[in-house]
């Protein structure tokens, strides 16, 4: 995180496995991720829902986000899931 933080630069964790990593581990995911300005956490891999992810972050970087998943064409995955 220092080169980012030198440079001005966000840094984002793609955190698909993250809640995984803490029990493994054993460090609490508040320390995993505290380094990261953004934290994507993936639940059906993580806590074994059928679908879902969240994205955590300031209030800003989550409308920034939101607006960049529009823009490229982000939607629903595994639909087909749910609509059975």
């Amino acid at each position: 995180g220092g080169i980012c933080r030198e440079y001005d630069l966000k840094l984002h964790l793609d955190g698909a496995r993250c809640l995984n990593a803490e029990v493994a581990s054993g460090i609490p995911i508040n320390e995993i991720v505290q380094d990261f300005d953004t934290v994507n956490l993936c639940l059906s891999k993580g806590i074994g829902c059928p679908v879902g992810s969240l994205v955590l972050g300031t209030e800003e970087s989550i409308k920034q986000a939101r607006r960049y998943r529009k823009l490229l064409g982000g939607g629903m995955r595994q639909a087909g899931i749910l609509a059975a």
